[in-house]
Order: C-alpha cells, then structure tokens, then sequence
C-alpha cells in the first residue's frame, strides 16, 4: 500500500509470488540421470510429501491470479520445475503449453527464459512414457488416458516442436538438441505402439532435416540415437519385416560412416544388440501365434545367432568398437532354451560353452539350459504317447540323451562350485528333482532307475542338511520393500520401474512375471511375496499393498508352472488358504473364484499325484459353489472342462480315459438341458481322443473312432463348436497306427485319404500335414510287414507330389530310420535318395554328397526356406540306415565317409552338421558289424578322436556307454588273436572314465555281454584260450557282484558259450556247464539263447537238466526276469 506506483507494486508482487514458486521447486532434489537409480530415488520420496509440495505452488500460482498478478516466464518455469520433480507432469505439460504462448505472443517483449527447464521436461515426459511402458503388460493408445505410455510420448514431441518454434521465434537457446531427441525416441520404442516405429522415423528426420538447416552439431545424429531408431523400429508389433527394417539402418550406419568418414555413427556393440534382441523378439511373436507343437520358422534365434557370430569376427578382426558383452550370449541362450524348436536346446548348451570361453555364465544361464534339456526329454516321451513322435526306440533314445545332457551341465555346476567357491553356482535341490524325474520319466528299467539314484547320492553330497527340502530353494525371507522390489532385477526386468510406490497393482505385476518366468524358484518366492503382502496388511495395517483375488490367483498360477514335485499341493494350499482368511474375516472382500479353483486344477493336470481324482474334487467343490450361490463367477466354464478332462487324460491309470469320456458325455448333456451350461468345444474332444490314443491295448483306436464319428455328426447337425480340426484327425491317425487290429492301418490309410478330400473340399479346419505323415511312417513300420519298403517309398512320392505339404528335417529323419528297420537291403538306396531328393541334385558318387548338399543350402536359404534343411539327425538317421543295411564293408566305409563330410561341413560353418556322438557311435556299429581289415584299430582312433575332443571342451562327443560298448563289439568281432583281453581294457577304461565323471558311461550289462562274448569267440593258441577265458570268468563275477547292474540271460548265455568253445570236453566243464544253467534256473533267467548255448555245450546234460520239459513250456520260476533287450 506503501508503493506509489502501481506497476512497480505489481513487479515486485510477481518477483515475490516467483521467488516463493522457486522456494517450492527446490523442496526436492530432481531425478536422478540414472533409470538404476530412479527407482530407488522415486520409491523414497513419500507420495504425500510430493502431492503436498504440488499443491503448495498450485496455491501461490492459483492466488497470483486471484490478486490479479500477470504471471511471466519465470512464473511458468518454477511451476514447470515443480511439477517435473514432484511427477505431476500432466500439470508440467499444461503449464508448458501457457508458457509457450505467452513466450510467442506479440503483446510481451522477450524475455531470458532458462532452457534446463525444457530439457527437464522432455527428458521427464520421456522418462515417464518409457516407465509406463515397462510396467504396463498391456499399453493403451487412447489419447483419453492420461497415464498412458502414449500420451507422455506425444507431449515429449510437442514439447520438442514447441522448442523449435520458440527457437524460430528468437529463443536462440530453445533449441532441442541430440540428447532430447534421442530420449524421446527412446519412449517411443519402449511404448511398443503401432505408431511407434514411424513416429521414431519422423523424429528422427527432423533431426537430420534441422541438421542440415542449421548447421548445428548439437543435432547431429550420434550412435547413440541411430540406436534408439533401430530399437524403435525392431520393437515394432506385428511388423514381420521389423528385423530387415532395422538392417537397413544400421547398413545406412555403416555406409554413413565409411562413406563419408562419420565415424560418430559407426555401429557399436550396442547397436548388434539391439539388432539381437529385435531378432528374438520376432522369436517370441512367432512363438506367441502358434499352438504348441506347430512347425514354426525359427529365423529369428538363428538370425540373431549369425549376428553375434559376426560380432565374434568382427573382434577378433581388431574392432574394438564391437565386443559381444555377456548380455549377447545370454540373450540367445535363454531364446534356445525356452524356444520349442528341435535342435535349440543343443545350440543353447553350444553356446554355453562358447560364452565360458570369454565370460562367467551366471548360474541362472546353467538352469535354464539343463531345465531344457528335462523338458526335451519329457517332451519327447509325451510326444511319443500322442502318437506325434512315431519311432518310439529312436525317441526313446533321445529322450535318454536329452537326460544325459542335462545331468552333464549339473555336474559342470558342481565342478564350478567347487573350484570356485561361488555360492550362486551351487546346484539348487529343484535342478536335482528336475534331472532325477526326467529319468524316472523314461521308464522302469534298471538304467534309468540306477542314473536316478546316482542324481540323488549327488544331491545328498551337495545339500547334507536338507534330505526332506521336496526340491525346495533355500531364499531369503523378505524384510523390506526394496527386497521385494529386487525380484524384478532377478527375474532380469531391472526397467520395471514405476512412478509411485508400490502397491497392490506393482506386486500384482511381480506375481504374473513370476509365474511366467519358468523359474524352478518362482513358485516359492510368489508365496513368499503374498507372505509379504499378508504381513503388512494384517500386522502394519498397509492397505496400498493389501493382496487381492488376482494376488492369489497369480501365486497358485506361480506354483502350477514350476516343475516342483508338489506343485499342484502347493497351489492348492493357497487356495485353502485364501477360503481360510475370507471365512474368519481378515479378507472379508476376497474370495476364491473360478480361476482359482481353474488354476489349481491345471495344476493337477500337470502333476504326477493322482491327477484325475484331485481335479474332479476340485470341480466338485466348485459345482457345489455355484449351486448354493447361483452367483456367474462360481459357474464352470470351458477353460475348468478342458482342464479337467487334460487331468483324466494325462492319467495313467487304466480307467482315465474311461472317465474323461464320461464327463464329455456329461457336459454334453448338460448343455442340452440348460444352454446356460458350457458347452463342449474341439479341444474338449479331442482331449479325449488323445487319452484313448495313448491307450492300444484298451481298444483306443476303436473309440477314437467313435468320437470322431460324433463330432462329425454333431457338426453337420450345426453345431460348428465341434468341427474336427487337422489335430482331431491327426490324433485318431495315431489311435490308428498304435492299433492291434489288422485292419487298422488300412482305416489310417483311409482317414488321411479323407482328411485330403475335405481339404479339396473346401474345409480349411482340415489339412494333412508333416504330422499326419509322420504318423503314417508310424503306421506302415508297424503294420505292414514285409512290404514296408514299398508302402514307405509310396508314401515319400505321395508327399512329393502333395505341393501343400513341405517336409520337414523330422519328417525325412523319421522316414530314414523306419527304413532302416524294414531289414529291406534296398532301404539304403532309397535312404540315400531321400538325402538325395532334398538337395534336388543328381548323384555322383562322392562328390554329390557335398556338392548337392550346399547347393541345396543356399537356394533354400535364399528363397527363404529353412524347413527341410538337412541337419544332423538326418545323417544321423542315414549312418543308422547304413550301419543296420547288412551290406556290412560298403556299409562301413560308406558311414565313414558321411561322417568325413558332416566334420568338414561343420569345419566350414555349417554347425546344423556338427557330428554328435550318436554320428560316432553309429559309424563305430557300422564298423562293428563289417569285414573291414583293422575295422577295430580304426574304431579305437575314432574313440580316442572323441575322447580328445571332450577333451578341448566338446562336451557332446564324450563317449557314452554306448561308444564304448560299439568298440568293444568291434574288437569281438575282429580277427586279433587276444581280443579279449582288448574287450577287457576297454572296459576298464571305461569304468575309469565313469569314475572320473563321465555319467553317461556308465557301465552296464550290455558292455559286459559285449566282452564275454569276445571271449566266446576268441582263437588261437593255448594261451589265448586260457587267457580269454580269464577273462571271461573275471567279467562273470564281477557283474554277478556288482550292486547296480546284474547279469541277464545273455549274459549266462554267452558264458555257456564261452564254456563250449574254450573248455575241453570234460567232467568239469560238465559240471561247470550244470552250474551256470541251474544258476539261471534259480534267478529266472532261462532264455532262448541259454537253452541254445546249453545244447551246443553238452546235448547229454541239456536231455538231463530239462528231464523231459518242453522248451516252449519252461516254468514260469525259469524265465520270470527274461526282459529282451534291443540297442
């Protein structure tokens, strides 16, 4: 009131309002640069400290207006400081939008403005898009959300285009730089929105277009911001060309930089990343389009393989710009061994062991991969009873091998540990029970149940004080927030940042992540969140984190997911404990619902504990939920059925599929009566069909059949719910080829004649594909007998001639080894034109081997086609055809020479052709079973050839049980005088070997069989005799004492043998002879092969010891443990 002049009253009334608007901006200190640190700046500022601060310089802004204060420039900037440091960005962006009209209107001189507050804005807008997006599964494009990862990008942009208008109008400082842009590229890749990619493009040229104009080299473009562009566009959705669109970039990078000597836009180690993960995350689109078990093209793991191998060139070259960072091969290693494709989980461990060669794996990279290989072998077995995998003894095998891997990489990290010391590297117990159960899932036979007890014995030496921990992870419980919030970091999501703190919303998204990561612990640390969660509610009265209904859900989703023992015990423990809480009132709101009886009943289906029965209390209770409540949210839906009837079908007792038709027939009926019920859809049949399928000996084919008839009549009814589907048909193929009838594999044969005429038709549900072949090569090696060979080289033409249908690597690995069982010697003709007709080239000796094989490389690879790529399985399969042809020398060195060229194939590239040690093992039977000269001196260099590579760090050329068993049938059958004596030190090396820790060489009874009959057959001299049958005499006690593996009636055979060709006609051998078959006798192991050897030892004492029996009616206490055996 002092003041006489009105204008200045009101200047000095605006400086006081500013400096009071600026005293507010500096109650905070801003956001840290650092997105590592931002979190943890954002999570100890209190919510209401911000809100308070924003509001206080709201009031002061909000009475200057009231006094009739003209605000100006700096009244807008403290305002813009304010609301960036408290989050309120909104508000920022709103007072921004009144500062930049006021700074371009003509009515105002221009004033100094501080350009920090712009870039604060930008960089925070940005920031906040970016946050937004990492924390939201689902974004949103709407501009009518103002929490969206869309609307901050947008503001940043503006903010930007405003600048530069201010910047025209003659705010020389205004001007955006390359920092800015790059920042707000960066938001909009990492918002992953539809637009995202050319609203990068258009930044980004802007940049380049203001560059020119201004000459500026704040703007010039850096490697730092040709990076977010190639991240912006290879996150584009959906785009399937998104990974070429971001090679073109970076080749702009490189012509940019060589070209015209820019070598700030060189491409960095950053840049191939980038390009890596763009290359994954096509993966991961592909992936998420497709059922399990579809033929989906693998380009993008193998496009960001090649990528990374470039980089490993490019190093060694000398360029240090590019070095692959750990990140590069732990990105592609998790890729391989989460993808389903056939051969990821060998490239995965490949990989593994190239990364030890520069890097320290973290022991998570070691779990996933051994993880794979149980679920490969699982996989497989399951494959096998679905009837998709039709050569059960190879898959067998391969599930076995899958095994084996797996139980190597757990004892790598045991030897680790050891060596090192690092507590991260111990073997957890759930990696045991993982390996331990996939070889309990093989089977029951000794070898199995031996590798499983031999897992187990490790387990105790590594964990002595958990014995009962069920697989359980030892974790630290959680005493804080910030513990809790470090589980994003574990499950490598370090960017899920959030820009309030935590509450029931963020731990919600910690809990899904969980239960998606596949982690072996993911289980036990979603229980332990909700522990958290619970606590904190109930004792500390935080309701910001009080547990919800979809808490719950997600933890029994977490436990249903793990491979833990108990899993589906576990979930179903967090439902009872959820009834628990809402009956005694501690969460009165919070009740079970249908997705969580759905997801413990899931659970069930993918247990072992009495799946059927469990599931169908669970649906009982939820029944009777619905019935005394009549409330929507308790009624059974499709996704409950489904999961039931997948409980049943997955069972393993006799009555599971008897059942699971029960309740479909229910369901049906049920609909009928009451439309309100569910209805039964495809899936549901054919969850049934397949547990009839895996059931033979049950009639399964025939009520396969019968289902499919229904459905079938149900659909032309109208009833389009039930429309069989190309699985439905491919499934009763299976029901067909397992069948027991004669008259079984002619209805296969008609079936898949109709799947074609519905497809012709016009049925697009319907379409035979590499399965329905795959399954037919199934059908013709069981059923047709001796005119497989014709039926299966009918069937390859009719695949030909189909241009509907392209063969896969599986298919014609499949069709090769039925070929090699037909017993057909002109199999190994059409198996060499099988290999011949995939590389479309005419033969040529030799030379067309290779020369067709590369040719046929790259004019698939140009055209796009990766499919029928031959790979290693493929020759292994012809090394298989060969080695079982009976042509026996041309067979050997036909087998050598396939294995020269796979070696060199690989040599030059081609790791699709990198021999394992099934391709050794296979040419070593091949030369086993040949009159090749020195055939056993050239199988001991190809022994010790693997050896030696094993011992460079090729852990999948270790020999196994059986390579060793192969070279010592090789010494069996050679012509070298002391060859039992070679037998022996074979496996005594061996038994060493095993010792050592090779677990795959184990010895068992096969190898011991193999040296006595080197015995057996052994000639010469006095001394070779009586030294071969120390031999066998040695081998024969030490298998009957040892305490894992016993001796067969192949054993007792052979010994009989090795008695009638060693031991001269005698008493003792009489004796000798009596004792062996009576030995035999008592332990039931009186086979064809020992009534055989009996009778060529000594006719008189096989008349004596039958005494008038039969051989066609032995005892049953005589041949009870007789189990034929076939490698």
């Amino acid at each position: 009131n002092d003041y006489s002049n009105e204008k200045n009253q009101k200047q000095d009334l605006l400086n006081l309002y500013n400096a009071v608007l600026q005293a507010w901006s500096k109650q905070l200190p801003p956001p840290p640069v650092s997105k590592a640190e931002y979190f943890v700046w954002l999570e100890s500022q209190q919510r209401s400290q911000q809100e308070a601060i924003a509001k206080g310089a709201k009031s002061v802004y909000e009475e200057m207006l009231e006094q009739n204060v003209q605000p100006n420039a700096a009244t807008y900037i403290n305002l813009i400081y304010t609301y960036c440091k408290c989050g309120v960005l909104n508000e920022a962006f709103s007072v921004w939008e009144k500062l930049k009209g006021y700074l371009l209107s003509n009515e105002q001189e221009q004033e100094r403005v501080d350009p920090r507050c712009f870039k604060l804005l930008v960089n925070s807008l940005a920031r906040k898009s970016s946050e937004l997006s990492r924390t939201n599964s689902t974004n949103t494009n709407s501009d009518d959300d103002n929490e969206s990862p869309a609307v901050f990008a947008k503001q940043a942009s503006t903010v930007i285009d405003g600048m530069w208008k201010l910047h025209q109008a003659g705010y020389k400082d205004a001007a955006p730089n390359v920092y800015l842009y790059t920042t707000c590229i960066t938001s909009w890749a990492d918002a992953q929105l539809p637009e995202s990619a050319q609203k990068a493009r258009d930044l980004f040229e802007e940049m380049q277009q203001y560059h020119r104009q201004t000459s500026q080299t704040s703007l010039a473009p850096d490697v730092t911001a040709y990076n977010a562009l190639v991240n912006a566009i290879a996150k584009q959705p959906n785009a399937s060309d998104a990974v070429e669109q971001a090679g073109s970039i970076v080749k702009q990078m490189e012509s940019d930089a060589y070209l015209n000597n820019n070598l700030r836009v060189l491409p960095d180690t950053t840049t191939y990343n980038t390009l890596i993960d763009a290359c994954l995350a096509m993966e991961s689109s592909n992936d998420n389009k497709h059922n399990k078990g579809d033929t989906i093209d693998n380009g993008g793991i193998t496009k960001a393989e090649q990528t990374l191998r470039w980089m490993l060139e490019e190093s060694k070259s000398g360029n240090t710009r590019i070095q692959p960072a750990a990140r590069s091969y732990a990105s592609i290693i998790r890729a391989l061994a989460t993808s389903e494709q056939q051969g990821s989980t060998e490239k995965a461990e490949t990989l593994l062991d190239r990364m030890e060669e520069r890097f320290a794996p973290s022991a998570s990279l070691y779990e996933d991969v051994i993880l794979a290989w149980c679920r490969d072998s699982a996989s497989i077995t399951k494959l096998v009873e679905e009837g998709v995998e039709e050569a059960a003894s190879s898959s067998n095998n391969k599930a076995k091998d899958a095994t084996k891997r797996a139980q190597l990489l757990l004892q790598r990290m045991e030897n680790l540990y050891s060596a090192t010391g690092n507590q991260a590297m111990r073997p957890n117990v759930s990696l045991y029970k993982a390996v331990r159960e996939a070889w309990e899932g093989l089977g029951d036979q000794d070898d199995e149940e031996s590798e499983a007890e031999s897992v187990r014995y490790a387990q105790d030496q590594m964990h002595p004080r958990e014995p009962a921990s069920n697989g359980q992870t030892q974790l630290r419980p959680f005493s804080s927030t910030s513990d809790v919030m470090a589980i994003f970091e574990e499950l490598n999501v370090a960017e899920k940042n959030i820009d309030r703190p935590p509450n029931t919303w963020t731990f919600n998204l910690l809990l899904s992540l969980l239960a998606k990561s596949g982690k072996s612990w993911a289980g036990q640390r979603a229980e332990d969140v909700l522990d958290y969660m619970l606590e904190s509610y109930n004792k500390y009265g935080n309701h910001q984190i009080k547990p919800d209904i979809i808490s719950f859900n997600k933890v029994m989703d977490a436990w249903s997911r793990t491979s833990h023992p108990d899993a589906a015990i576990k979930a179903e423990a967090i439902l009872r404990r959820l009834k628990s809480l809402h009956e005694l009132g501690l969460l009165e709101e919070v009740e079970a619902d249908r997705v969580s009886f759905n997801t413990v009943i899931s659970a069930y289906a993918r247990s072992s504990q009495n799946q059927g029965q469990n599931a169908e209390r669970l649906f009982g209770e939820l029944v009777d939920l619905f019935k005394s409540s009549s409330e929507e949210r308790f009624r059974p839906d499709i996704v409950t059925y489904a999961s039931l009837l997948n409980a049943w079908a997955s069972n393993r007792e006799p009555l599971g599929a008897k059942r699971a038709e029960e309740i479909l027939l229910q369901m049906q009926k049920d609909y009928k009566e009451d439309s309100n019920n569910t209805k039964p859809n495809t899936v549901c049949f054919n969850t049934v069909i397949r547990a009839w399928a895996i059931r033979p000996k049950q009639g399964g084919a025939k009520r396969a059949e019968m289902l499919l008839r229904l459905m079938e009549d149900m659909f032309i009814s109208g009833n389009d719910d039930v429309q069989p589907d190309t699985r439905t048909y491919n499934i009763v193929l299976h029901a067909l080829a397992n069948g027991q009838e004669e008259e079984d594999f002619f209805k296969a044969q008609l079936l898949l004649e109709r799947m074609h005429e519905e497809h012709r038709n016009g049925n697009t549900k319907v379409k035979p594909d590499t399965v329905s072949y795959n399954t037919m090569v199934m059908a013709i090696t069981k059923h047709s007998g001796k005119d497989s060979l014709e039926a299966l080289e009918n069937l390859l033409q009719e695949v030909y001639q189909n241009e509907d249908i392209e063969p896969s690597t599986a298919f014609f690995s499949n069709l090769i080894n039925a070929l090699s069982r037909t017993g057909d010697k002109g199999a190994i003709w059409l198996a060499d034109d099988v290999i011949e007709d995939m590389k479309d080239v005419n033969r040529n000796g030799t030379v067309w081997l290779a020369e067709g094989i590369i040719e046929d490389m790259r004019g698939r690879y140009e055209n796009g086609t990766l499919s029928a790529k031959p790979d290693v399985t493929v020759y292994n399969a012809l090394l298989n055809c060969w080695a079982k042809s009976g042509e026996k020398t041309i067979a050997a060195r036909r087998a050598q020479d396939i294995l020269e060229y796979m070696q060199a194939e690989y040599e030059a590239g081609n790791s699709d052709l990198k021999p394992n040690v099934q391709s050794y093992t296979l040419v070593l039977d091949a030369l086993a079973k040949s009159k090749v000269k020195n055939s056993a001196e050239t199988a001991e260099g190809i022994l010790e050839y693997m050896q030696e590579c094993h011992r460079r760090g090729d852990s999948s050329v270790r020999p196994n049980a059986h390579a060793y068993t192969a070279l010592i049938q090789n010494y069996a059958r050679s012509e070298l005088p002391f060859k039992a004596v070679e037998a022996q030190s074979v496996l005594n090396r061996m038994k060493a070997d095993f010792v050592a820790g090779n677990l795959g060489a184990r010895p068992n009874v096969i190898v011991y069989n193999a040296v006595l009959n080197a015995c057996e057959y052994s000639f010469g001299n006095d001394k070779v005799m009586q030294e071969a049958f120390r031999v066998a005499c040695t081998t024969l006690d030490e298998l009957r004492s040892s305490k894992h593996i016993k001796p067969n009636h192949v054993s007792y055979g052979t010994f009989l043998g090795v008695c009638s060709e060693l031991m001269p006609k005698s008493d003792v051998r009489n004796e000798m002879v009596e004792l062996i078959f009576r030995r035999c006798c008592a332990e039931g192991q009186v086979g064809p092969i020992v009534l055989k050897k009996l009778r060529d030892a000594s006719p008189s004492i096989y008349y004596k010891l039958l005494d008038g029996v039969s051989e066609d009616k032995l005892p049953l206490k005589w041949t009870k443990n007789v189990r034929e055996r076939t490698y």
